[in-house]
């Protein structure tokens, strides 16, 4: 189970967050009392874990309850399912959801009605630049242009071929984290 839930006499719901409404972070504290997210933001780079929480009215008990991943080309990957405890109305987890960039919606659905949901974006890795050194038998400027250079061994940069940032190592996300029929590697 990736989600976690408590029961919270008056929850917080983060900033600004109606009942329903998912919140997104890099971490979550969760104390007695209070479940929170921690330096929240709804775009998270390739490979990094998703924190989020979210309020929904309290359970009765014995509630289905269903957390997906829909993407933006409307495939959907069931990211957890248990069954609600009498009293619980906060929910919160941290994993890594998705490797793919794209926008993504993660949905509480409790009964197969959705009570929550909320957006966030998985953005491409950037490919570290670095600027080229320089060679210790580079031949200085010369002051005067008719002067013909001397035939000092000159240095040839090597081309090292460095990862392309778009695409991911071919390894399985986690057990039921892609959607059904889709191919594993495809992510």
């Amino acid at each position: 189970m990736t989600t976690s839930a408590v029961a919270v006499s008056k929850p917080q719901r983060g900033v600004d967050a109606p009942v329903g409404a998912v919140v997104f972070g890099t971490d979550y504290k969760a104390a007695a009392h209070n479940v929170s997210v921690v330096e929240q933001q709804t775009t998270f780079a390739a490979g990094a874990p998703v924190a989020w929480r979210v309020t929904l009215p309290a359970a009765t008990g014995g509630e289905s309850v269903r957390v997906t991943l829909t993407t933006d080309s409307n495939t959907e990957t069931v990211v957890d399912q248990f069954v609600a405890q009498a009293g619980w109305d906060v929910y919160y987890g941290k994993t890594l959801l998705t490797v793919a960039p794209g926008m993504y919606v993660l949905h509480y659905l409790v009964d197969g009605h959705e009570l929550g949901s909320g957006t966030f974006e998985i953005s491409a890795a950037v490919p570290a630049t670095a600027a080229p050194a320089p060679s210790a038998t580079s031949t200085p400027a010369m002051s005067n242009p008719t002067k013909q250079p001397t035939n000092a061994p000159a240095s040839t940069a090597t081309n090292t071929p460095t990862p392309d940032a778009t695409k991911e190592a071919k390894s399985k996300p986690a057990a039921g984290l892609h959607p059904a029929g889709a191919r594993p590697d495809a992510f």
